[in-house]
């Protein structure tokens, strides 16, 4: 129900909705939406007695649209419940095809959100049927990516390790045990007892 009739028959001027009515049959031309506004001035007394102007047509082959100009400008001067009633069922003939397009439309727009909705469910279904986790592209692509970036924090943690750590020489090359020289190294006793030989014999002669 619109707030439009409340408020105009809470203030006393239920006889203006007349074109609110008039207006009405060019909305909807079913009068479905307008239904209630209508019922809620009939248990209000906005009408008008009726008076005659434009006489009544019986025959629904008369209906024509000067016809219903004629009963438009009638509600304006009378605004009576008779009117109103004959109104809508004038206006069914009058907008037969234009409610019948509507509806035909309606159609096709509720067939389109079906058609939406059955293809959404079944790309939903066959993603959990026929691409498993492990099969996902994207989560393939975003397993790589966590790998990549572990391996590349531990290198890094190496590398601080090893910038870390103090200079300390091998103690084993090739195996041997190397002490570390401490200035001139010493030679063998042996090698210098046969120089001093050498030299002796050298002197005795």
């Amino acid at each position: 129900m619109h707030d439009e009739v409340k408020k105009s028959i809470a203030q006393g001027k239920g006889s203006n909705l007349r074109y609110f009515f008039v207006d009405s049959f060019n909305i909807d031309p079913t009068f479905a939406s307008y239904h209630d506004d209508f019922e809620y001035c009939r248990q209000h007394d906005v009408f008008e007695p009726q008076r005659r102007l434009t006489p009544f047509r019986t025959d629904e082959r008369s209906w024509d649209k000067e016809y219903w100009l004629n009963l438009k400008a009638d509600l304006q001067d009378n605004f009576s419940e008779e009117r109103m009633l004959h109104m809508i069922n004038v206006a069914k003939v009058i907008y037969k095809q234009r409610i019948n397009s509507n509806k035909q439309n309606n159609v096709l727009e509720q067939k389109k959100e079906n058609i939406f909705s059955n293809t959404y469910e079944d790309n939903k279904k066959y993603r959990i049927e026929k691409i498993l986790p492990q099969d996902d592209p994207e989560l393939k692509q975003e397993a790589e990516l966590k790998k990549a970036r572990e391996e590349f924090a531990r290198q890094e943690e190496a590398k601080k390790k090893a910038l870390a750590r103090p200079n300390v020489p091998n103690k084993y090359v090739g195996g041997q045990n190397v002490k570390k020289s401490q200035g001139i190294p010493l030679l063998p006793i042996s090698i210098i007892i046969a120089l001093v030989i050498v030299v002796l014999l050298l002197l005795l002669k």
